[in-house]
């Protein structure tokens, strides 16, 4: 599941995705 924050958050706020 990829959320919508999580596909545009790499211009937002990188931050989201899961490291």
């Amino acid at each position: 599941m990829t959320p919508l924050y999580l596909m545009i958050g790499d211009e937002y706020m990188p931050l989201f995705y899961p490291v």
